[in-house]
Formats: C-alpha cells, sequence, structure tokens
C-alpha cells in the first residue's frame, strides 16, 4: 500500500473514491464512462474494491492517467478508513446507506460511520457527493465540502427493460439500462462528470457507453420466449426491493421472482428476509409467481399473504430449474435475485443450456 500510495503521489491524477453499501461498482462504471469522455482515466477493475484491490488498480495506472476511479469496500470499522489513507481522494462519492454487512457491522449507523472513513483522508479542497440522508449528514466530517442531491431531484420520462430516459437539472439523459436506482446512480455520475468541467453532451455520451459489469442485469431470452433477468452478482434487503420494484415497473404480466438467501446478515437475517415478504405483499402487482431457494429464503414466502401470488420452496437450483422447465408459461419474465453463496449462476446456465 506504501508503493501504491507513492506511485499515486507520482502520477498525481485527480481520484475519485466510490462506496456505498450498493451500487458501488455501477456508480464507478458510470463515472469512468463520463470521464472518459474528456480525460485519459483509470479505474478498479470489476469489484476489486479491498486493499489488495486498490494497490492492483494504482500500480496499474498508465503514467498519462489524469484521472483514477477508485471503488472501496468494506466487511467492518476501520477498512475505508485505510483505503482512503493510501488512495488520498479528491473526490469522494458514497452511493448510499442501507443493510449490506449489517451482520458484521451491527447496525446502520455504524454501517454509515464505515462509510464516512472515506472522508478521513479527502483532500482538504475535495468534495463529498451523496444522497441527502440524515445519518451521512450525522458521519460526515463538518469541514468537508458537500453535495447532496435529493432522491426527487428527478423525473422519469420513459423506462423499458433497456432503455431509460429522465430529466435531472432541466436536461434530458438517457440510459441503456433500467431501473430508479440507475438513474439515481447515473446523477451521481452526473455530478462528478460537471465538477469535472465536461459539458452536459459529453456526459450524455458517456452515460451511453455505459454496460453493467458481467451479467449484472444482463436479459436472455428461453425458449417460449421467456425472459431471464439476472441479477445474482449479489443482494442485500435494499438491492432486492430495487430490483424487484424495477422489474414489476417493466413488466407488466408472469412476472416470476425467484429469491434466494441474503447472506452477513447476522442475528437480523429472519428480520430482513421478513421484510422482503412484506414487501412485496405492498409491491405484488404484475407478480404471478415467487420462487425461494434456501432456508433463510423460505421466511420471504412465508411472510406473503396475498393468495393472488403462486408461492413455491426449494431447498437447491437443480430442483428449482427442474420446477421452472416444467411449469413455466410462455412469455413469462424470471428475476434471478440472491447472495453470491447461492451460486444462482447454476440456474442460468442450466436454463441456457435447454434454450
Amino acid at each position: 500500500m506504501k508503493l501504491a500510495n507513492n506511485y499515486r503521489k507520482k502520477i498525481n491524477p485527480i481520484v475519485i473514491a466510490v462506496t456505498g453499501s450498493s451500487g458501488k461498482t455501477t456508480v464507478k462504471e458510470m463515472i469512468y464512462s463520463v470521464l472518459s469522455t474528456k480525460y485519459k482515466t483509470h479505474k478498479s477493475m470489476l469489484n476489486h474494491n479491498n486493499e489488495i484491490g486498490l494497490c492492483q488498480t494504482i500500480l496499474s495506472m498508465p503514467e498519462n492517467t489524469e484521472f483514477l476511479v477508485v471503488e472501496m469496500g468494506m466487511r467492518g470499522l476501520g477498512e475505508i478508513e485505510l483505503l482512503s489513507k493510501y488512495a488520498q481522494p479528491d473526490i469522494a462519492v458514497i452511493t448510499n446507506i442501507g443493510t449490506a454487512h449489517i451482520g458484521r457491522l451491527g447496525s446502520v449507523e455504524n454501517i454509515a460511520k464505515a462509510k464516512c472513513e472515506i472522508l478521513n483522508y479527502l483532500h482538504e479542497e475535495g468534495i463529498l457527493i451523496s444522497p441527502k440522508c440524515k445519518l451521512i449528514k450525522k458521519y460526515s466530517n463538518n469541514s468537508v465540502r458537500k453535495k447532496f442531491i435529493s432522491k426527487r431531484a428527478y423525473t422519469i420520462n420513459l423506462m423499458n427493460e433497456n432503455h431509460t430516459i429522465f430529466t435531472y437539472r432541466n436536461q434530458n439523459f438517457e440510459l441503456n439500462v433500467a431501473g430508479k436506482y440507475n438513474v439515481f446512480n447515473s446523477i451521481l455520475a452526473i455530478e462528478v462528470g460537471d465538477l469535472s468541467g465536461i459539458k452536459s453532451i459529453k456526459i450524455q455520451e458517456g452515460l451511453l457507453k455505459y454496460n453493467p459489469v458481467g451479467t449484472r442485469g444482463s436479459i436472455q431470452i428461453l425458449k417460449n420466449n421467456v425472459k431471464l433477468i439476472n441479477d445474482y452478482y449479489n443482494a442485500n434487503p435494499d438491492s432486492v426491493k430495487a430490483s424487484i420494484e424495477s422489474a414489476i415497473n417493466i413488466y407488466k404480466k408472469d412476472l416470476i421472482l425467484v429469491l434466494g438467501d441474503m447472506g452477513e446478515l447476522g442475528n437480523q437475517s429472519d428480520f430482513y428476509h421478513a421484510q422482503i415478504g412484506k414487501f412485496i405483499n405492498l409491491r405484488n402487482k404484475n407478480i404471478s409467481e415467487l420462487i425461494t431457494i434456501g432456508q433463510n429464503a423460505k421466511i420471504i414466502s412465508d411472510n406473503v399473504k396475498n393468495k393472488d401470488i403462486k408461492i413455491n420452496s426449494f431447498k437447491n437450483n437443480i430442483d428449482t430449474v427442474k420446477y421452472l422447465k416444467e411449469n413455466i408459461k410462455k412469455g413469462s419474465v424470471i428475476l434471478l435475485k440472491a447472495s453470491r453463496s447461492m451460486a444462482f449462476e447454476e440456474i442460468s446456465q442450466m436454463l441456457l443450456g435447454d434454450k
């Protein structure tokens, strides 16, 4: 890390550091796409966001790099402070404060404290960009410049499964992805681009170049025109709700939710899995079936009381795929969402193998 910091000082790029409970990789990629329209920009690969990934990112930076975009993750207090110490960011972006890793940190307040550690080594003339959030305000240093963005600051004009048009600051922007959460993610990138002296037309150009990393949110067509939404890269209570809401808003019927266990929730696991079930009760429109996999995920289905939603629970991916192949109607939409430990890529691969 000392070697990486020495090289960071030698090249001396403007450093943008991104953290948050969810959306870190997406926002990092969007910021990179925007900055790359004007500057020589380098970024963290994939989600390489720990101390090894930070060193890997900095030390692979070309000598002509003008902007460096680094993602910062954590599983406990003190970890982001360490990353910030050696990255020395000029702009800090906190995407949100949620419940990811609450099993390790014990409370949302501790999560906010951990995320705000990104400011401990922010340049004295640096700035924080984040959503309006009481906990971020509470735990961010009062001497730091801040740009807080309201979650009501934009208007969505059009959204389908692979295209979104929205208005922000009286200007229209487009994305080649769906989801309200992606709109807000892109607004964080717009703010970074604006601070960096990039004109709106170039910011728009950059946003249109953004593509999700790997299979995140990718849509594949199975036989009988069944659509498979691969959103299984990871899951926490906030991202699960966001994915469900996005799918409900886009698809008007025959939506099948395939949900697995959410990890790292500690002794609050039962509570947060039950919360997803109650969320589905409130957002039941367009959902025809809920399938859960795993012991914890069954708590989700146990809390869904809507009789119009067909419910099935399975212990493993193989039984789930067998059921899906035998029972899914033509034209259905399947959303896959679970923590990485559930290996939902197996479901996707087995279904695609029967395409």
